[in-house]
Formats: structure tokens, sequence, C-alpha cells
């Protein structure tokens, strides 16, 4: 089950083993006034999503290009050669320079690329799942992520 804090209005889950985007979601209430006692997820259609049936859509590499990123090989990035790595050149809201967000595969773990200051160095921040990659782009690109 997926911490309903991570999600956000358009983001995608798995729903009982389909992509599902989410259109509402609803913090739950002790008050008998209110529809709903529990936190909910609301669906296609305003359907509500049962939250345990709900789990996060894993990345892969598929998934990484159907998100229009492009596949680097064999190219230093931040002074590492990774096997696998993916950017998505993005223009941030208000900025006139395009940006890249950068995906390194290492060990079949899908990391985001957060460089360093000195623009030499670089740390890997793990992402897991599309939810998470939906709201990096969100937050660095003012933005929905474009998924096909």
């Amino acid at each position: 089950m997926i911490d309903i804090k991570e999600l956000r209005i358009g983001n995608y889950v798995l729903y009982k083993d389909k992509k599902v985007r989410i259109t509402g979601i609803v913090l739950g209430s002790d008050n008998a006034k209110d529809a709903f006692k529990e936190d909910t997820l609301l669906g296609d259609k305003n359907e509500r999503l049962n939250r345990s049936d709900c789990s996060s859509i894993l990345i892969k590499d598929e998934l990484l290009k159907s998100c229009n990123f492009q596949t680097i090989r064999d190219r230093i990035t931040f002074r590492v050669v990774p096997r696998v790595a993916y950017e998505l050149k993005y223009q941030p809201k208000g900025i006139m320079d395009y940006c890249y967000l950068v995906i390194v595969k290492d060990n079949n773990v899908f990391n985001h690329v957060v460089p360093a200051d000195n623009d030499k160095d670089c740390c890997f921040i793990p992402i897991n799942s599309l939810h998470q990659l939906q709201n990096l782009y969100f937050d660095l690109a003012g933005k929905e992520l474009e998924i096909k």
C-alpha cells in the first residue's frame, strides 16, 4: 500500500493490475458529517479506490522511454560512466535555459542524479516508482510528466 502523503492528483498507481490516474484525494475525518472516515483515493470517473489494492508502478527501462527519456550510453556523467543512464531535457518554469533530469541504472536500481555545487561531483538518490518520478519532474519543471 502506498503512503497517501506521497501522492498528488495526476499520479498514476497500479490498481487491481491496471494503471489508474489519481483524480482526487480525500483526507479522512472523524466528523460524522463527512462522507469519508478514512483517507481515500479517487480514480478515473471519481471511482473510490481501495487503498489496500493500490501499489506503486515500478520504474523500468520501458517506462522511462515512454516518458520521453533518451538513453545515454558510455558517456561520462558527473565523473561516472554508468552502463545505462537516461536523460530528459526540460525547461523549468520562468527560466530561459534548459536542464536535464538524469536517471542512472546501477545494479538494477534507478537513481536520480543530483549534481553538487562544484559541477563535478554528484549523489545518487534511489527512485523506485512512477509517482515518485512524476512528483520529482513536477517539482523541477513545474508541469506534468508526459507519459505515452
